[in-house]
């Protein structure tokens, strides 16, 4: 990130930058620079579970279902709500 070549990008994005926040139409939610997908591509799933297990020696069933349990954890903490223990 020393070279002068980084510096360059860096400017480069920043300027970007810049003119993304400096738009006309206030209305308008500002534009993403880099997209957020929401959704795993089909069997990206499917591959982390096998990956997961793999790793810490566990089975593909238990990681599924620490999977699960940390989503409804999240999507409750998400509605303001305190998580369960179930």
């Amino acid at each position: 990130l020393d070279s002068d070549d980084a510096e360059m990008y860096i400017f480069d994005v920043k300027v970007e930058l810049l003119a993304l926040d400096n738009t006309e139409d206030v209305t308008m939610p500002p534009v993403r620079v880099i997209p957020i997908r929401t959704r795993l591509p089909h069997g990206e799933r499917e591959q982390i579970i096998a990956a997961v297990a793999n790793e810490f020696m566990l089975s593909e069933p238990q990681v599924d279902k620490l999977w699960q349990r940390y989503r409804k954890i999240e999507t409750e903490f998400s509605k303001g709500a305190i998580p369960t223990e179930t």
